[in-house]
C-alpha cells in the first residue's frame, strides 16, 4: 500500500510538473537495471498512463495532448522493459499480473504502435495462459484485459493486419479452454471468456455487417459461435456480459433495413433466443412469483428487452409458433411452459392474425389452469395480444391487426 501510495504521488508529479522533460524515459535509465526496483518501477509505470485522465489532477488540454505524445515516444522502451521483466523475473504471480497490468494501462491510452508489438512475447504469454486450464485466476483475468484492450485499440484505430489477424485467429483457438473452464465449473474464468469473445465480436462489427452484404456472410462471424457457446452457459451472469452486443448488432442490422443481410444472421439469433428460453426458466423449487428487486427478475426484464431488439430478424411469428410447440408437447414441466409464456409475452404485441389459428390446437386444460393461477406470466400474453395495433412497439415491423 505505501509503495503503490508514493507511486501514484510521483506519477502525479511527473505529469504535473511540465519542466521535467520526459520523466518515463528518466526512470527507465536511472532504475531499469536494479533488480531491488522492479516492483516499485512497474508499479509507477503502471499509474502514469491511468492518472491522464484522472479527474482530481485536472490537466489541461494541451499539457494532456504534449503528455500522450511523451508516453507514444517512451512506449517502446516501455514495452522492451515490461518483456525483460517477464523473460528475466521469477515466477512469481504477483510480478507476472503487475507486468501484464502496466502493459494493459499503456494500451489504453493507444501509446503503442500496434505493427510495433504484433510479436510481443507479452501478447503470446498473455494466449499461453488462457489456452492453459491451471491458470490462477488473477493471471487469467490479467491476460484477458490486455487482449479485450488490444482489441478496443484496434477498433479505435481502424488497424487491419498482423495484429488483427493473430488477434482473431487465436481468439478463435480459445474455444477449447473455454469448454474446460465450463467443465471445471470456474465460473470467473468463464466470464473472462465471455467478456473476450463478445469484445471480439463489438470490434470487428462493423465489417461483420458490412462484409455479410452478400450470398455469404463474412468470416468473422465465426466470433457468433464462441458468444452463443457463452451464452449456453448453465449460469445466466455468463450470458448477460453479451446483451449489449447483440443490441448493436440488431440496431445495425434495422438501420440497414437489408433483408439478404439480415437473414445471415437469424441462425445465430434463433440460438441466442433458444438459449434464453432455458435461462429463463425457474428453479423446480420456485414457489410463487419471481421475487421483485431479485437478480434473476432482473435479468429476465433484460432478456425482455433483447429479445424485442433482435426479433425482427427472426420473425416474431416464427418465435411465438416456436414457444407454442413447446406448450403442446408431452410431460412438458410447469417451468418449461412457464418460460415458454414468457418469451411469448414479448412478441405477442407483433404477432400476425394466422397467430389466433394457434387457439384451435389443444393445450391441456390442467396445464393452462395450473399455469393460469400460478404464473404472473399468462394475464401478460392475454393483454399483448388485446393491445390495439396502434400501440405497437416500433422495434419490430411486423404488427398485429385486430
Amino acid at each position: 500500500v505505501i509503495v503503490t501510495q508514493l507511486s501514484l504521488a510521483l506519477a502525479d508529479l511527473a505529469l504535473l510538473m511540465s519542466s521535467w522533460n520526459k520523466p518515463v524515459a528518466t526512470l527507465l535509465e536511472r532504475f531499469s537495471s536494479n533488480i531491488n526496483m522492479m516492483y516499485a518501477l512497474i508499479e509507477l509505470l503502471t499509474l502514469i498512463p491511468e492518472e491522464v485522465n484522472s479527474r482530481h489532477l485536472r490537466l489541461g488540454a494541451n499539457r494532456r495532448k504534449e503528455i500522450l505524445l511523451d508516453l507514444e515516444a517512451d512506449s517502446t522502451l516501455v514495452s522492451e522493459y515490461l518483456t525483460m521483466c517477464l523473460m528475466n523475473g521469477n515466477e512469481s504471480e504477483l510480478l507476472r499480473s503487475k507486468i501484464l497490468k502496466c502493459f494493459t494501462s499503456w494500451v489504453q491510452i493507444n501509446a503503442f504502435k500496434l505493427p510495433e508489438i504484433s510479436d510481443s512475447m507479452l501478447i503470446v504469454y498473455c494466449f499461453q495462459l488462457l489456452s492453459n486450464a491451471t491458470s490462477s485466476s488473477e493471471l487469467h483475468e490479467a491476460a484477458t484485459d490486455v487482449l479485450c484492450s488490444l482489441l478496443h485499440c484496434m477498433e479505435l484505430n481502424n488497424a487491419r493486419g498482423g495484429l488483427d489477424d493473430k488477434l482473431f485467429s487465436g481468439i478463435l483457438c480459445l474455444e477449447e479452454a473455454y469448454n474446460i473452464s465450463v467443465a471445471q465449473e470456474d465460473l470467473d474464468k468463464s466470464m473472462n471468456f465471455s467478456r473476450l469473445f463478445t469484445v471480439l465480436v463489438e470490434c470487428n462489427l462493423t465489417r461483420m455487417v458490412d462484409g455479410s452484404d452478400g450470398d455469404t456472410p463474412h468470416y468473422s462471424t465465426k466470433a457468433l459461435d464462441l458468444v452463443l457457446n457463452c451464452v449456453g452457459h448453465y449460469d445466466y451472469e455468463v450470458a448477460e456480459i453479451t446483451f449489449n452486443m447483440w443490441y448493436r448488432l440488431s440496431e445495425d442490422l434495422y438501420q440497414r433495413n437489408n433483408c439478404r443481410l439480415t437473414a445471415h444472421f437469424k441462425p445465430y439469433v434463433e440460438r441466442l433466443i433458444a438459449a434464453l428460453y432455458k435461462h429463463s426458466q425457474l428453479d423446480p423449487d420456485h414457489d410463487g412469483p419471481v421475487e421483485e428487486g431479485g437478480s434473476f427478475k432482473d435479468f429476465r426484464f433484460k432478456v425482455s428487452e433483447i429479445i424485442k431488439d433482435v426479433i425482427f430478424i427472426v420473425s416474431s411469428i416464427s418465435c411465438f409458433k416456436q414457444m407454442f410447440l413447446i406448450l403442446q408437447s408431452a410431460n412438458v414441466s410447469w417451468e418449461s411452459s412457464e418460460a415458454a409464456l414468457f418469451i411469448m409475452q414479448n412478441v405477442a404485441r407483433n404477432i400476425l392474425p394466422e397467430i389466433m389459428e394457434l387457439g384451435e390446437r389443444d393445450i391441456p386444460t390442467a396445464r393452462f389452469n395450473q399455469l393460469c393461477e400460478e404464473s404472473e406470466v399468462v394475464p401478460k400474453v392475454v393483454e399483448a395480444i388485446r393491445e390495439p395495433a396502434g400501440q405497437l412497439s416500433h422495434r419490430d415491423p411486423l404488427h398485429l391487426h385486430q
